[in-house]
């Protein structure tokens, strides 16, 4: 303000200055942000950093991104850097890149955080990343097992089991076996119990004990059946394991008789006939 024209006074200050001070204030913020897995590939998960008034002057804040229940460069890429607002400019967006698995598991998210605001304040310092899994209850299967019995010592069926996909959830499964042309307590050891499998994990196998015998037979078979899943369902529930007979058909012998004739009468001569080895069937 200039002061002019004096009377009956003297200028000593003809010039003050006024002083205007801003109270609009530039807040920052930044929004939470779902995102879905897309299947064999990335999508980006994209936060908007606003300020709620205009600035004449340039803002700038850094961000970086940081671990929730989600994992950097597993679920995720590792990001950071900094946001440039030029005057007048009230949005700008920053992008994470967010991976595909096939792992079934519950959503996880991860944290955008805002640091090191220059000619503003911050709002609101973090962002939420959420990213929901696209990934299936995995599929069950048992697999069928053929084994070749062995006189001399017992042998192991062993059944292999399958999920068709990982899941962060541990998975069970009971199981039981069942006679088919085998019989449990002569061709096999009946068995039962549970299946584990640990989070990520998704090969398992269980065991039954087939006994040998020395009895020319067909192939048998028996049943192993699988029940009450958790955290998966069952696509195959039932495999057959084949007993392989491993003893030879039987040869018929004939052994030689003698006998001393008498002088009256008749005399029986005994032929004995004889297996090689039992059978199953009549011969």
């Amino acid at each position: 303000v200039l002061l002019s024209n004096p009377v009956n006074a003297i200028l000593t200050d003809a010039e003050g200055q006024g002083t205007i001070i801003d109270n609009d204030r530039a807040m920052l913020s930044i929004n939470d942000v779902l995102v879905s897995e897309r299947t064999g590939t990335t999508t980006n998960a994209v936060f908007t950093v606003s300020l709620n008034v205009p600035c004449s002057e340039t803002v700038t804040v850094s961000y970086a991104a940081a671990d929730g229940t989600a994992t950097a460069g597993l679920d995720y890429l590792g990001t950071s850097g900094t946001l440039t607002f030029a005057p007048g400019v009230t949005n700008q967006s920053l992008t994470v890149v967010v991976n595909d698995d096939l792992v079934t598991e519950p959503d996880e998210t991860f944290i955008v955080n805002l640091f090191n605001p220059v000619n503003a304040a911050l709002a609101n310092t973090q962002g939420h990343g959420t990213i929901h899994d696209n990934d299936p209850v995995p599929q069950l299967s048992i697999f069928p097992v053929t084994v070749t019995e062995d006189d001399a010592a017992p042998v192991n069926a062993v059944f292999a089991l399958r999920l068709s996909n990982p899941s962060a959830y541990g998975v069970s499964v009971n199981y039981s076996t069942a006679d088919g042309t085998a019989l449990a307590g002569s061709d096999y050891q009946a068995a039962a119990g549970t299946v584990y499998f640990s989070p990520g994990t998704t090969n398992q196998s269980l065991v039954v004990t087939v006994w040998g015998d020395t009895v020319y037979e067909p192939d048998e078979f028996f049943w192993v059946n699988l029940s009450s899943p958790t955290n998966a369902t069952c696509s195959v529930c039932q495999a057959q394991c084949v007993i392989k007979n491993d003893d030879p058909i039987p040869t018929i012998n004939i052994d030689d008789a003698t006998v001393l004739e008498g002088d009256a009468g008749t005399t029986n001569a005994s032929f004995r006939v004889w297996l090689s080895n039992p059978s199953s069937s009549a011969i």
